[in-house]
């Protein structure tokens, strides 16, 4: 039950960021924890 929750909300984030049309592509990857892993990895 509460992990149907957390799913909800997460995705209802997801759909909020992917609509902000104000916002680049790469400030959502960031938002959204995309390839923060990998950008953290080039700056070594």
């Amino acid at each position: 039950m509460r992990f149907l929750f957390f799913t909800e909300k997460r995705d209802a984030y997801w759909e909020r960021i992917a609509s902000a049309d104000f916002l680049t592509a790469e400030e959502k990857r960031k938002l959204l924890g995309i390839g923060v892993e990998n950008a953290s990895a080039g700056n070594k």
